[in-house]
């Protein structure tokens, strides 16, 4: 009797002196968001709400108001994740739920989900840590050390690959996929230089095509020829001549004339690593340059979820 009474004291003493995970979580949702407002005094957290908890991970639900860099007053709706890896540091990223999709999606939705991702396979409590995982390391930071990169070993090893459902003539999704993997860089022209830019790669069974996206929403649409130098993972470079389409999409096919581009490109691929890219986009009266990188890492396993 003796026993168990020092082991319950022992037990009491522990859960008092040891604060929850949410508790901690909404204290350095506090700090983070103070730190990352404009006028860090006009901060103000309310509606806290905590929408799924586990021994390691905290994901909250908030109104965020602050005065922006104007003095006026904002709110917006905001999701906070606090994650506890097992290599014990801490980590959390922060998202504005009207500009991006939310991390956490409740069980019965999620379920709907899962048919459309990598992570179908997951139960329940994994598929949210995968899509936890997959937000610190592209938008995440650990606590106390924002220099320090966020290098989470996920689930599945997918990379920065996305898995997308081409549609039937009924607008609903088909059984056929494709990989999506987004790659980011500068282009420059005559009215322009060193300006943003992305590249967005489309893989699928049969082929492998390729898009270009000036500043954040300007898809490069002009039907214009496109000298284009890969230097890959071992450091050797491949040229490919290409010509964009109307509708923007640049096509890594086989022909007698332009040669094994679709080889090419999937001899590349399947060494994964991080690929350098630099294209010239011309015609007779004007070019434009884009330098742009790609990191190919997880594509032998996310080819495995291709149908």
């Amino acid at each position: 009797m003796r026993k168990l009474l020092i082991l319950l004291l022992t037990c009491t003493i522990v859960s008092c002196s040891s604060p929850s995970l949410e508790k901690v979580a909404k204290k350095q949702c506090t700090i983070l968001l103070t730190e990352v407002a404009k006028d860090p005094s006009s901060v103000k957290l309310t509606n806290f709400r905590t929408v799924y908890q586990t021994d390691s991970l905290c994901i909250l639900h908030a109104v965020f108001t602050a005065k922006n860099g104007l003095g006026v007053e904002t709110s917006d709706d905001i999701e906070y994740i606090y994650y506890v890896g097992n290599d014990n540091n801490l980590y959390e990223s922060y998202l504005d739920l009207s500009e991006e999709d939310s991390i956490f999606v409740n069980e019965q939705d999620m379920q709907v989900v899962n048919r459309y991702t990598f992570y179908k396979d997951l139960d329940y409590k994994d598929a949210i840590k995968q899509r936890v995982i997959n937000q610190l390391n592209t938008n995440g930071r650990v606590v106390g050390n924002k220099e320090l990169n966020v290098n989470i070993e996920p689930i599945i090893n997918i990379g920065q690959w996305e898995l997308k459902y081409y549609k039937d003539e009924f607008g609903e999704y088909s059984n056929n996929n494709y990989l999506v993997l987004v790659g980011t860089g500068v282009f420059s022209n005559s009215a322009t230089t060193n300006s943003e830019m992305s590249a967005i790669l489309f893989v699928d069974k049969t082929s492998v095509s390729m898009r270009l996206v000036e500043y954040s929403s300007h898809v490069v649409k002009d039907d214009d020829k496109f000298n284009l130098k890969i230097k890959d993972n071992d450091g050797s470079v491949t040229r490919f001549e290409m010509y964009n389409s109307e509708s923007g999409y640049m096509y890594f096919t086989n022909s007698s004339y332009f040669g094994q581009r679709y080889n090419n490109i999937i001899t590349i691929l399947d060494k994964e690593g991080i690929i350098r890219c630099n294209g010239i986009m011309s015609n007779s009266y004007s070019s434009s340059s884009y330098t742009f990188s790609f990191d190919l890492n997880g594509y032998k396993e996310a080819m495995k979820y291709l149908n």
